[in-house]
């Protein structure tokens, strides 16, 4: 009987595909353990071994090893969504210049603010983590979305309309493309050890 499965207990059903890969299928069941489908050769073998490994660990330590995991490699993902986040700004920016002549055109500038804010984010994210306290934290959040937003303005102008509808499609997005990561991150952690 596998470790996470309770003797006698029918074992759990696999959900949707977490991941889907040309010949790649990543599923999670509901007692949180792994199964790939599509895998062949060594690299397949290689991939069950991780799975089978991690799936034999006890719930309470696969969830202490996904967190130790994205906390690892949190910083990465950042750094990787930086270039998307700047080229999410240009799209939302797609303007003549009539308008607003000293907003950022290149795509350069807006690495440049993505970068800014994505450093003040981290330091927001390292403090939060070091103090620890429920209200510190809301506190923390609102000021860095208070401070994103006023760069915004600042650096791009327009009306306050204008930013909180450009700011909000770029967060959306920006929440979507970090799901992605996330999962990578989760699979990153599974398999690296």
């Amino acid at each position: 009987a596998n470790a996470g499965t309770p003797s006698g207990a029918a074992p759990a059903k696999p959900r949707e595909a977490l991941v889907v890969m040309p010949g790649l299928e990543l599923r999670v069941d509901d007692l949180g353990n792994l199964t790939a489908d599509g895998t062949q050769g060594r690299l397949g073998d290689e991939l069950k071994r991780r799975l089978d490994r991690f799936n034999a660990m006890q719930r309470q330590d696969k969830i202490e090893h996904l967190l130790l995991g994205a906390l690892r490699y949190g910083p990465y993902a950042m750094f990787v969504l930086l270039p998307a986040f700047a080229l999410l700004l240009l799209v939302v920016y797609l303007d003549p210049r009539r308008r607003y002549p000293e907003r950022p055109r290149r795509y350069a500038e807006h690495l440049v603010f993505a970068a800014h804010n994505h450093a003040f984010l981290a330091l927001i994210i390292g403090a939060s983590a070091i103090v620890a306290q429920g209200a510190v934290n809301a506190l923390a959040a609102a000021w860095a979305l208070a401070y994103f937003l006023r760069s915004m303005k600042a650096v791009y102008g327009g009306r306050w309309s204008g930013v909180l509808a450009r700011a909000w499609l770029v967060a959306v997005a920006y929440v979507v493309l970090f799901a992605f990561v996330t999962v990578g991150l989760v699979f990153a952690a599974v398999m690296i050890r």
